[in-house]
C-alpha cells in the first residue's frame, strides 16, 4: 500500500502497512502519550496539594527579624498562593 516507514519506540511501521493500520499504532502511541502526561499531571498535583498541607499545618510563622527572613517569608507565602490556586483549578 503507501510508504510509512518510521521508527516507533515498540514497532516499526512498514510499507506493508496499510494507512488504517498506521493510524492505530499512530493512536496507540498518543494514547500513551497522553496517559504519561496524564499521569505526570497528576503527581504534581499531588505534590503541590502536599506543599499546601505542608503550610497549612504548620504552627504559624513567627514575625521576621531580618530583611533577610522578612524576603524568605514574602518567597513562602508567593509559593504557597501559587500552590493553593493550582489547587483549585480543575482538571
Amino acid at each position: 500500500m503507501g510508504m510509512y516507514r518510521n521508527r516507533m519506540p515498540d514497532r516499526e511501521v512498514s510499507a506493508e502497512m496499510t494507512k488504517a493500520d498506521y493510524w492505530e499504532v499512530q493512536a496507540d502511541m498518543w494514547h500513551q502519550s497522553w496517559k504519561e502526561a496524564d499521569d505526570e499531571i497528576e503527581r504534581l498535583r499531588e505534590a503541590l496539594r502536599e506543599i499546601y498541607e505542608v503550610y497549612a499545618g504548620s504552627e504559624g510563622i513567627p514575625q521576621p527579624m531580618t530583611a533577610a527572613e522578612g524576603y524568605l517569608l514574602s518567597l513562602l507565602m508567593e509559593a504557597v498562593e501559587i500552590a493553593s490556586k493550582a489547587l483549585k483549578e480543575k482538571k
